[in-house]
Parts: C-alpha cells; structure tokens; sequence
C-alpha cells in the first residue's frame, strides 16, 4: 500500500504525509515536515510497517487464492475511491486546481462553460458509474452544435476525468481512446491580406492595439504572451525580443526556458520609441483590448479571424525565407510540424510576403506641426 505524501498550505512545513488509519488507531492522520526527503523516509516506514500486517493471514492460501483476494481488494479500493466523489464534486475540484495552477482566465471561463453541461448530465452520479460508451453518446448527442463544439466539451471533460485519475479518485480515464471516434475540427489556418493589414493600421490607436497588431502579424507573438510582456523585454540595439519563461506558453509535455524572437524591420518603424518606454505594452484588460479590437474592425471594414495574426506571420514568413525552421524557431515550436499542421500556410507567395513585411507607417511632412507640440 502506497503512503501519500502531498504538498501542503503551511509555508513553514510545506508536507504532509497521511499516515493510514491501519497504524493509527482507526483515524487517518497527517505528519507535517519541512522538507520532503523527511517526508519520504517517514512514508517508507509507514510503508514497510503496513505490509507486515497480517502476513501470517495469507500463509495457508494457495496462490490462486491470493490472486483471487488481491484482484477483489484492487476492485473495493477502486470503487470506495471513486464513490467518494461524484461528477459535480470532481468538477469543482478540477476547476479550482486550475486556479491554483494559474491556468489563463480564457480556459477558466472554458471550464465553466463546458462543465454547466457536464454537471447538468452526470451530477450527483458517482464517476465510477459514467461508462465510455455513455460519454460518447452524450458527446454525440450535440448534433446541432459544430465539431469544434462538440470537440471543446470532450476536452474539458476528459480534463476532469485526467485529474480525477491524478489525483486516486478512480483508476482510469474512461475518454482515452475516445477522441479517435470524434471527428476533431481541421486546424484553421486564416490570415490576412497585406491590404487589410493596413487597413486596421490606419485606425488602430496608439497606446493599445497597435503594439497589438504588430507584435502578432511582425512578430508571432501569442496575444496571451503579449499581454503579460513589458518593453523592457525587448532589446532594440541587438533586434531581439526575449519571451521570458513566465510569459511563454506552457505545456505538460514542454516546459520553456523562453525563446528570443527577430525584430523585423517592419515591427521596428511601427513600435521602435524615441524615448525609453517601460512597464506593460498592453496596459489594459482583457475587456478594455476586445473593445478596443471590435472598434478597429469595425472602423477597418475587416475582421480577424481567431489567431490570424500569429498565421499571418507563420505563412509570410516561410513564404519570404523558405525556410520552416526558422519559422518554427520564431513561433516557439520545437519542430516544424505543429508549424505546417496549424500555422504556415504554402499557398503564399514571396511576393505577398514582400507585400506583408513591407508595410511601413505614413511618413510626416516636415513642415507639418502636430497639434499636441505646437506652440
């Protein structure tokens, strides 16, 4: 029998170790300690003490009993532990992992939204009770809805099932092996034209959304990077921008050590500052940018499609330098195949490329006086 050791919420003894009730006098019972090599030694112990209990009960059994009692033993601690919660409960404690986890506030909100149906269908259901097949006819039930739909709910729902798992609350996943008999949405790979660039350039203000349009169309950058970047992070003098670790996106397979970007000659006319600039270069909020992105298109005449700058960028950038690694360097992919599956286009040609990168801010007549220097 495994001793679990966990983290805990007192900063000066950050361990705790859950001493079973078999050697505690029928109550379970927690052990705190500063570091978490103390914490294991003492689980061990507890460990080697459990497995002296009772030897002396199994050795008139032959082995094909043993095999018997164990496999039932697996099937009663299965089920006591996923019967100790049910679907809303493990929804709850999914979505406030995540907050502890500091997921972004855009998959919270997805977390919601999804688990309102999860809870509605499964609620108060133990998840040991909730089979694949069920899972799959729910899913497929959502038949008005589009694949990219249907798809999002499986994800969030296999989430909670994941850290059910995690955390020993039921031994398996029962969405693994699902998703190959959904049909998943193609990867959207929508980019802008050269001209409709423009366009949203020519309204685009200042403060907020023209640092917004270029880093992603000239840069690639992630507007969930973006909006946790400061300008100190770029060094103009040696054309890099530095995508620090807690900036970049994370994932469970990679975790970054951040990544350096170009700056192309583009995103240098439009955003390089005459003067030291510091702090955030979004320094709104979420609601304050999705105002200030609705009145641009609707100014511009064009809309922007769900992460078409960070395409944009992908396919104009391999259509110029011919190049995918470089490619995938600049967007942070370790190979060039999530780069070609969901971002680079090959339909573009160099030409647009040379269109793209060749945008350039309008130039001042010198005797024109703004109004704000004007004496």
């Amino acid at each position: 029998m495994r001793v679990k050791i966990r983290s805990s919420k007192k900063p000066r003894t950050p361990w705790v170790v859950y001493v079973p009730k078999q050697l505690s006098g029928g109550k379970e019972q927690r052990r705190y300690f500063k570091l978490r090599s103390d914490a294991a030694d003492f689980a061990r112990d507890c460990e080697s003490k459990l497995g002296g209990l009772g030897a002396e009960l199994w050795t008139g059994l032959e082995p094909g009993e043993i095999a018997q009692l164990t496999e039932y033993a697996k099937q009663l601690r299965d089920r006591r532990g996923s019967e100790r919660v049910t679907a809303a409960d493990a929804l709850t404690r999914f979505y406030d992992a995540q907050q502890d986890a500091r997921a972004s506030q855009k998959y919270l909100q997805q977390i919601r939204y999804e688990g309102r149906k999860f809870a509605a269908k499964f609620g108060e259901r133990a998840l040991a009770d909730i089979g694949r097949g069920e899972i799959l006819s729910w899913i497929q039930s959502f038949n008005r809805l589009s694949p990219t739909s249907r798809y999002a709910t499986f994800r969030i729902t296999s989430a909670i099932f994941n850290h059910a798992v995690t955390m020993d609350w039921m031994p398996t996943n029962p969405c693994a092996g699902l998703s190959r008999r959904l049909q998943r949405p193609a990867a959207p790979k929508e980019i802008l034209r050269p001209e409709q660039m423009r366009a949203l350039l020519a309204h685009a203000d200042e403060r907020v959304m023209r640092p917004w349009l270029c880093f992603g169309a000239f840069a690639g950058l992630r507007p969930i990077e973006l909006v946790r970047m400061h300008w100190e992070d770029i060094d103009w003098s040696n054309g890099q921008i530095f995508v620090r670790p807690d900036v970049a996106k994370q994932t469970k397979q990679h975790r970054t050590e951040g990544r350096f970007v170009g700056i192309t000659d583009a995103l240098r006319e439009w955003l390089m500052p005459g003067g030291k600039r510091s702090g955030p270069i979004i320094p709104v909020a979420d609601a304050a940018i999705k105002h200030a992105k609705r009145e641009v298109t609707e100014k511009a005449g064009v809309t922007i499609p769900h992460d078409a700058l960070r395409h944009s960028f992908a396919s104009y950038h391999y259509a110029l330098h011919k190049d995918g690694s470089a490619t995938a360097k600049e967007l942070g992919h370790t190979t060039t195949a999530m780069t070609f599956r969901a971002y680079a286009r090959r339909d573009v040609t160099k030409q647009d490329a040379e269109a793209w990168f060749g945008i350039r801010p309008p130039r001042r007549a010198r005797n024109v006086i703004p109004m704000r220097k004007a004496g």
